[in-house]
């Protein structure tokens, strides 16, 4: 019942925000001398009340009575509560409903990720997205990410194979870039593979045709890949001109881990000469 009570309230709290001017006149009262200060005392005391609330339902719920699970180390029920670090105007609330402990470990992880989430404030949150994004990472990408770092656009081509009203059919070949030559690539013909990867963990961005990049567009089409594409399919293939570029996420992400005084072409120089392998 309690859980059922804070989620109505967190719900409303939603609901009050959505009001036109709200959210401006929240702003202005918190840049008056000492309202943030207010609103994290506020916090921290509605934290503490909601951890008092969340013990006093799983007595309630007879939580003492269940099984014991080795390495049971987690609180065992969440209640309805608000989740967020309420420390700055831009975060949000949402309503958790009430929960009994997984006794599977998938489930146990769930608990424990909205568990954590009660306490973390953004910085916290941002570290969080940084190492999981950074972890499903290979050393290749990450030099191609070094090379983009610097704000350089690299031009990119997607093979096609186009209909006969001029509609692409479907894309033979994507994402082929110099990036990678620059970056100096263990794997030069996985780069497709690479940047592909980066694009759908939301570090790049890919955009329209640069004309300021002619001579590129000329070079990258030279690439064993490509050549290998058009030849087996007999130079029937189009090329789609794009261009590369680390996306808002990305440039944070790096501006976060990489410190001012660091040279990302100092970091991938010299760039790796591709070698044969002995057996």
């Amino acid at each position: 019942m309690l859980g059922d009570l804070l989620g109505v309230a967190a719900r409303a709290a939603e609901l009050a925000r959505q009001v036109p001017g709200v959210r401006e006149t929240t702003e202005l009262a918190r840049q008056v001398p000492g309202v943030r200060e207010a609103e994290r005392v506020v916090e921290q005391v509605q934290r503490g009340a909601i951890r008092e609330m969340r013990e006093l339902l799983d007595q309630l719920d007879g939580d003492t009575a269940r099984p014991a699970i080795e390495g049971d180390t987690l609180p065992h029920q969440l209640s309805g509560v608000p989740v967020g670090s309420g420390r700055s105007s831009g975060d949000e609330y949402v309503a958790v409903p009430h929960r009994t402990r997984s006794p599977n470990e998938a489930g146990a992880l769930l608990i424990d990720l909205l568990d954590r989430s009660l306490d973390q404030n953004k910085s916290q949150a941002r570290q969080a997205l940084y190492q999981r994004t950074l972890r499903q990472l290979v050393p290749d990408e990450a030099r191609i990410l070094a090379a983009l770092s610097d704000g350089s656009a690299y031009p990119m081509v997607d093979l096609v194979v186009r209909n006969a009203v001029g509609a692409v059919r479907h894309r033979v070949l994507e994402y082929v870039s110099t990036v990678g030559r620059s970056a100096g690539v263990a794997l030069p013909d996985e780069v497709p593979v690479y940047v592909g990867h980066l694009r759908s963990l939301g570090l790049i961005d890919i955009g329209p045709e640069d004309p300021a990049l002619a001579d590129r567009y000329e070079v990258l089409m030279t690439e064993e890949v490509i050549r290998r594409a058009q030849s087996d399919a007999r130079n029937t293939l189009r090329a789609i001109r794009g261009t590369l570029r680390l996306s808002a996420l990305g440039w944070a992400l790096w501006r976060e881990c990489m410190p001012e005084e660091e040279d990302p072409a100092a970091m991938i120089a010299p760039g790796r000469e591709e070698t044969v392998d002995t057996p």
